[in-house]
């Protein structure tokens, strides 16, 4: 933090989404990275992520950071409008802390954990985080160690695996790109030309092969359909969609669960062919069924015919006469009336 007199606050400004843009967004996000590593404002000892933090610390940090910035809320006379303004920022710096906080015990397993074989090594005293307390730091290895832990941290890594980390913003949010381009073209910059911004090099080449996949032949798209194809499936990444902290995918394309329909948007032609094909060979095996059940009765039929005609030509009665349908009904007829005679 710079030098300031009291009471003054450097000014944050804030875009369409809710995201810090502006001079002072490195000087924030270093802010609220230096909270979340004291323990009196997010302790580490037997909390497993943000979330468990108690409330009351979290008001604390939130107010520390009002404390220091002026994030515009004295911009609106309106209370209502004030209001909203504040639960927007509001959910912008939780969200900041909470990203801060996850990276700092990140940084503490890979600097820390992962560099010793066993649990017995890392709470040596030389091999301890000499900024963090022996109580934090056993509860941590126990923790880091645990059976659950070490589940979600397979399934984190398979998660990152499918993500197109390569761009070429650098330590530049992509909220700050897109006001960059819009001071510079005077126009908004839809999804797409924001990728291209970030995901093509001085020479105009993308930076990874899923970013040359995305951008070819891709200008007619919306920006929702060209989000479900560059993301990758997986957990939803706000660096993916050229977004950044506190801009969720339901603000910008409307109110759905994480990722969830823009990917079922855009494999529902797919799933429809796959479904379509199910039917047709599920028809196919039926009528392969019925062709056989047909066949059976043919046969069947055939026998019966056969046997009936070497009965009736017993009896000198010819099957192939005109009048044999009715000669039959006669028959069986006269066979019944004798029938009920013989019962009387």
């Amino acid at each position: 933090m710079p030098k300031m007199r009291p009471g003054e606050k450097l000014n944050v400004d804030f875009n369409m989404n809710g995201q810090h843009i502006g001079d002072h967004i490195a000087t924030l996000a270093n802010y609220c990275g230096a909270l979340v590593k004291d323990p009196l404002n997010a302790p580490l000892y037997e909390v497993e992520q943000f979330s468990q933090i108690p409330q009351d610390n979290k008001d604390k940090m939130l107010q520390l950071v009002l404390d220091k910035f002026d994030i515009g809320l004295d911009d609106d006379q309106e209370e209502e409008e004030r209001k909203k303004k504040y639960m927007q920022r509001r959910k912008f710096i939780m969200e900041s802390l909470n990203k801060k906080y996850r990276n700092f015990r990140a940084r503490l397993k890979s600097n820390y954990y992962d560099t010793e074989e066993t649990d017995e090594d890392r709470l040596k005293e030389e091999n301890m985080p000499y900024f963090v307390d022996k109580k934090d730091w056993e509860w941590l290895v126990k923790y880091f160690s645990s059976e659950e832990f070490q589940k979600k941290s397979q399934r984190n890594i398979k998660n990152c695996s499918c993500l197109d980390a390569g761009h070429t913003a650098r330590s530049k949010s992509f909220a700050q790109k897109a006001e960059d381009m819009y001071k510079r073209d005077k126009v908004m910059p839809g999804l797409l030309y924001v990728y291209e911004e970030t995901h093509l090099t001085s020479d105009k080449l993308p930076v990874t092969q899923m970013a040359s996949d995305a951008l070819v032949g891709e200008i007619s798209l919306k920006d929702e359909e060209i989000y479900a194809k560059i993301k990758p499936k997986g957990k939803c990444n706000n660096r993916d969609r050229c977004t950044g902290v506190s801009s969720s995918i339901t603000s910008l394309f409307g109110g759905f669960s994480e990722c969830g329909k823009l990917r079922k948007e855009a494999d529902k032609p797919m799933n429809e062919d796959a479904e379509a094909k199910k039917e047709a060979i599920s028809a196919n095996k039926q009528n392969k069924i019925l062709t056989k059940k047909l066949k059976d009765v043919e046969r069947e039929n055939k026998v019966t015919r056969h046997f009936l005609e070497k009965f009736l030509n017993t009896l000198s009665y010819n099957l192939s006469e005109p009048n044999m349908d009715e000669t039959l009904k006669n028959l069986m007829k006269n066979t019944t009336m004798k029938k009920i005679r013989m019962k009387k």
